[in-house]
């Protein structure tokens, strides 16, 4: 199944001229390799809903190969909307609150969240990833519980965020990033283009609640438009020598 997902980033080496990516489907191995590449990250795609891999990464160049990193784990699973397609609007639509898309939204017209799609009423730039994007407004908020995480493993969030355009969003909404209610990343637009914003946590238990909860800063109903969030381990690899 090609929505099945495991997103693998790692540190790069300035000696690596190539990166192997190993997987097994038991601990500590034996590991085939699956991808060799000159960047640091990889998608693995079509793996069984459900199930744990192991990784391992090593560096090469011209001199041969380093010894493999540590391993890391992840459970496949269908990537939980990330990118705000469902549920379906139809282009040039929005709505408040919606249901049936895994994210759980909350309030009503300037201080609340939803979906809209690219052409709506709030001018929004087209999505980044699909055709539809979240919103926020005032004290608005949207979240969603997540599973497979590795308790005491780092995780980074990307997402993709614009502010509204137009004089009376002058200054953007702010907005926080939190698991299970604590502030991981505070932020604030700074173009009515799409930009991509990061925030780190460490897992303490194998689910965690993600939300994103607007704080306005500025005052009024200010908006937000976030899309294309990803979450991704990261393994740090040896340099080759």
């Amino acid at each position: 199944d090609s929505s099945l997902r495991i997103d693998l980033s790692w540190n790069s080496s300035q000696e690596a001229a190539g990166y192997n990516v190993k997987r097994s489907i038991t601990p500590g191995g034996p590991y085939a390799t699956i991808s060799s590449q000159n960047y640091a990250g990889f998608t693995d795609v079509g793996q069984t809903n459900g199930a744990t891999y192991y990784y391992v990464v090593s560096a090469f160049n011209a001199n041969g190969e380093s010894a493999n990193s540590s391993e890391v784990s992840a459970t496949a699973q269908a990537v939980p909307n990330f990118g705000f397609e469902l549920p379906n609007l139809g282009s040039g639509n929005y709505t408040y609150a919606p249901s049936g898309g895994s994210w759980i939204f909350n309030g009503a017209s300037g201080n609340g969240s939803g979906v809209l799609a690219n052409g709506s009423a709030f001018g929004s730039p087209n999505a980044p990833e699909g055709s539809q994007a979240a919103f926020v407004q005032g004290y608005g908020n949207f979240s969603q519980t997540l599973s497979g995480f590795v308790p005491g493993t780092n995780y980074t969030i990307t997402y993709s965020a614009a502010q509204r355009s137009g004089a009376s969003q002058h200054g953007g909404e702010s907005w926080n990033v939190t698991i299970d209610g604590n502030v991981i990343s505070s932020n604030s637009p700074g173009s009515t283009s799409y930009a991509t914003y990061t925030a780190n946590f460490t897992a303490t238990a194998p689910y965690h609640t993600l939300a994103f909860v607007g704080t306005d800063l500025a005052g009024g109903d200010r908006t937000v438009f976030i899309d294309d969030i990803a979450i991704q381990q990261t393994a740090a690899a040896r340099g080759a020598n």
